[in-house]
């Protein structure tokens, strides 16, 4: 998440950074409001705050996740979201069981301070680091930049998976030291 209290999604890692107690209250607390709620032969997608007390729900609605999730999870675990959520709708048995076992990270990196970007560099770079599978620079040379309290646009988009977390954290840093932006 970005800065406090703006509370934007810059990032998310598939499987989920967070300790197995924590996992495992998240894991309780949805499948709590998924019986509350009645939701049956269908995907869902949840989101939950993770705060000093305990998960808090911020979302949950009867749909797969959006933007680019289903992609990542079709990069980390080589299961399509969409194709299952149809076999059920169709009646059919399915399973959940993961074909690959990745580590993915999908993140937009974002602008701290206002200005004028007058220079970018690195992209074709970046673009073809191993393990990169997607990449879109969004904003460009002579752009000015937004940045809280209004809604800010994020420089570039990237995704990445690895065999492992310290794998993924490495090229997420080769990334990020690759592409250049300079601001003024």
């Amino acid at each position: 998440m970005g800065p406090e209290p703006r509370f934007t999604q810059e990032a998310d890692y598939i499987p989920a950074r967070l300790d197995k107690h924590t996992q495992r209250r998240c894991s309780e607390m949805a499948k709590s409001i998924i019986r509350a709620l009645g939701f049956d032969n269908c995907g869902f997608h949840c989101e939950l705050r993770i705060s000093p007390q305990g998960p808090v729900l911020i979302e949950i609605a009867a749909r797969l996740p959006g933007g680019p999730l289903q992609l990542g999870y079709k990069q980390a675990y080589g299961i399509n979201l969409t194709s299952l959520m149809a076999d059920i709708w169709l009646g059919k048995k399915i399973t959940l069981q993961p074909k690959i076992n990745n580590y993915v990270l999908q993140k937009a990196v974002f602008p701290r301070n206002k200005g004028k970007i007058i220079n970018i560099s690195g992209v074709n770079e970046a673009e073809k680091i191993m393990g990169v599978w997607d990449f879109a620079q969004i904003t460009t040379v002579d752009e000015n930049i937004t940045t809280y309290p209004d809604i800010p646009k994020p420089f570039y988009y990237y995704a990445i998976s690895a065999k492992s977390l310290p794998e993924l954290e490495n090229i997420s840093k080769k990334v990020e030291q690759t592409v250049k932006i300079t601001i003024k």
